[in-house]
């Protein structure tokens, strides 16, 4: 009896824990990292934390605002766009130590988009694990 009563507690904690494949929400795009520099430290814990092999490389590339849609190349285009940035689908991958959360913006599943904020490819994003949520925000009444 105690045995269920424990995981009945546990379970709305284990119900919300985040995985890497998780629908994740941007709730805060100015805290999308427009440049970040990978140590060996990020790649011995993205592969002990089971991060995909293959998918290391990746997430190193098309993190870099070159590999955005143009209109988020641009700083100022990236800063005129943050409501946009709040519509991409994305998942969530892992989160590094320096609690910056790795999401993954797939082009598929972004084709809605405006063109110029559309990826022709998978992206990712590295953003502080706060400006993410797991459950849908409400829409702002503006």
């Amino acid at each position: 009896m105690k045995k269920i009563l424990f995981a009945l507690l546990l379970l709305p904690f284990l119900a919300s824990a985040q995985n890497p494949g998780d629908r994740a929400w941007i709730t805060n795009p100015g805290k999308i990292a427009r440049s970040y520099t990978f140590t060996e430290d990020d790649d011995k814990d993205m592969k002990k934390n089971k991060v995909k092999k293959e998918e290391i490389p990746l997430i190193k590339m098309m993190s870099q605002p070159a590999k955005w849609p143009r209109s988020l190349q641009a700083a100022k285009g990236f800063n005129d766009n943050h409501e946009q940035i709040k519509k991409y689908v994305c998942y969530y991958v892992y989160t590094l130590p320096t609690n910056k959360a790795i999401v993954k913006v797939p082009a598929s599943e972004n084709e809605e988009m405006p063109e110029l904020l559309r990826p022709k490819s998978d992206i990712y994003f590295l953003i502080d694990a706060n400006a993410i949520v797991f459950e849908e925000p409400e829409l702002d009444k503006k």
